[in-house]
């Protein structure tokens, strides 16, 4: 019964345990920077869970690197599954909204407890991936700027160049057929997502954080991530205290959302167009 309000010290017990899992953000944080390997599966996870945090993401990072599908116990009760026993829970923070004495608003935030469908009972049913040439085309289509087919570029960029002064981007005839052209394309519609958001930033970090993005937007809908490395992380990020690279990792965060956005409305408006055929 330790964890029932009645018991006199689940106070004390609720506030170490926020505690704990403060710590173990803090070194989440530091050691996703240790190894390409790690900076790169918390980009891929951070892709896959895109409507939660860089704090949560970089929490369950920690505990569950291979997490694919999180819910918390009602969650999963609802789909008639159920915890398999011994399994521990993954804990991440919920921020709670509240009014202060001086009438003001305030947030703190409360330990949650989720699972993967790994620790859950039942079998889960295989995804269906967005083929390549699909998530091509719709990434194309969903862009906010022109796009120009040219026969080649006058330099070497993997099919595709986003060309900043005039908000286009080209793409070379014939490209589709490179077996990573959706990494590259990607990588060039996050370089115009960071360099649109922070105008003055140097190119070498601008392409670093797009490489980020397009990192994170494979991982959305489950392409290939092999192709990105990452052995190139700032020195200046590795400085860094917790707190503030997170908010490095939020502003690329917020770059590939807004990819994601844009793409999922496309998807959503096609599925929608395949219904009525039917």
């Amino acid at each position: 019964m330790s964890n029932m309000p009645n018991n006199p010290n689940w106070k004390a017990e609720k506030s170490e345990e926020r505690k704990e899992v403060f710590r173990m953000l803090d070194i989440s944080t530091k050691e996703i920077l240790e190894s390409p390997m790690r900076f790169k599966n918390y980009l891929k996870l951070q892709g896959q869970f895109d409507r939660y945090s860089v704090t949560n993401v970089l929490l369950i990072n920690k505990q569950k690197p291979a997490a694919t599908k999180l819910k918390d116990f009602d969650g999963w009760a609802k789909e008639d599954r159920h915890i398999i026993k011994g399994m521990h829970a993954i804990k991440i923070l919920q921020p709670e909204k509240y009014t202060m004495q001086d009438g003001r608003e305030g947030t703190s935030y409360q330990v949650k407890k989720i699972f993967d469908v790994s620790q859950v009972t039942g079998v889960e049913k295989s995804a269906f991936p967005t083929g390549r040439d699909r998530m091509v085309t719709t990434l194309v289509r969903a862009l906010p700027y022109q796009v120009k087919e040219v026969e080649s570029l006058d330099f070497d960029n993997n099919g595709a160049y986003y060309q900043e002064d005039e908000q286009c981007l080209y793409v070379v005839s014939g490209a589709r057929n490179n077996q990573y052209f959706l990494q590259f394309l990607t990588m060039e519609i996050g370089y115009a997502e960071i360099k649109n958001q922070f105008i003055h930033m140097d190119d070498p970090m601008a392409n670093f954080m797009a490489k980020c993005v397009a990192c994170e937007v494979c991982g959305r809908y489950g392409q290939n991530v092999d192709p990105f490395e990452f052995d190139d992380i700032p020195d200046d990020w590795k400085k860094l205290e917790p707190k503030d690279l997170r908010k490095r990792l939020n502003d690329v965060r917020e770059a590939s959302n807004r990819i994601i956005a844009r793409t999922n409305e496309i998807l959503y408006h096609r599925s929608k167009e395949r219904d009525q055929v039917r």
